[in-house]
């Protein structure tokens, strides 16, 4: 599958799924676990990647303050739409949201104290745009994401072979996956980026909590409704860009 197509299949998907972050489901319990684990300080600037309706953005605006900031970033219009109208409706003043393929963003070096990721780290080829997030961050600034653990995610086959039948072959045409599926691969992945201090965590909770279309997190169409309740690997990783090897400090997960 080209890239393009890979990257418009993604849009496609997530312009219909705008209301992901409503209910008991798994995604504002991982943005909120995202956030706790980064450890976030007064004044950061921060950047949300793939932040969808902005459950990661809005919950880092109250860690960084009035004299902090949170840019979202995502490649759904639905989805910063909807970001866009909770500001409105917020009083939250330090956070911004635009239409964006993260890799194609284009930031100075050095801007961020911190860059997120919750739940979407496999659309993007780590390897190499791990570099690129690398040289976004300031000196002691920290990367943090979280993935699925493939071992502990049975519902990954089944929604592979659903997104093969729609040509959606994979999470990304390199199939990243296997990048961020262990704490070994994770490790590697941002070792490889250039990240010095790298935490891997990784915790067993629920993929689902209610009975709900596969399609709804897989694709359009598919299977009737089914009831799941399945366990789930998460994988929590923090890495701290260094300026010079070997310095002290550092903070775990």
């Amino acid at each position: 599958m080209e890239a393009c197509d890979f990257k418009r299949l993604v849009k496609e998907k997530f312009d219909a799924r705008t209301t992901y972050d409503e209910g008991a489901e798994r995604h504002p319990k991982l943005a909120a676990e995202l956030v706790r684990r980064t450890q976030l300080q007064d004044g950061w600037k921060v950047l949300d990647l793939a932040c969808g309706t902005g459950l990661v953005t809005y919950m880092a605006s109250k860690f960084v303050g009035s004299d902090g900031f949170v840019e979202g970033v995502d490649i759904s219009p639905s989805m910063i739409r909807q970001a866009a109208a909770k500001l409105e409706a917020s009083t939250c003043s330090n956070v911004s949201f635009q239409v964006g393929d993260l890799e194609k963003c284009s930031y100075t070096k050095q801007s961020f104290d911190a860059v997120l990721c919750s739940s979407a780290i496999f659309y993007v080829d780590l390897k190499s745009f791990g570099v690129t997030l690398h040289s976004w961050l300031k000196p002691g600034g920290v990367l943090a994401y979280n993935s699925l653990q493939e071992p502990y995610t049975p519902l990954l086959p089944l929604m592979s072979r659903l997104l093969a039948k729609r040509g959606f072959t994979d999470y990304h045409p390199d199939k990243p996956l296997s990048q961020t599926h262990s704490e070994e691969a994770n490790a590697n992945t941002l070792q490889a980026a250039g990240f010095e201090r790298v935490q891997v965590d990784t915790t067993i909770g629920l993929l689902f909590e209610r009975p709900m279309q596969l399609s709804e997190y897989a694709t359009k169409g598919g299977p009737s409704t089914t009831a799941v309740r399945v366990l789930c690997g998460s994988i929590f990783a923090r890495a701290v860009y260094v300026k010079h090897r070997g310095a002290g400090g550092g903070q775990t997960l």
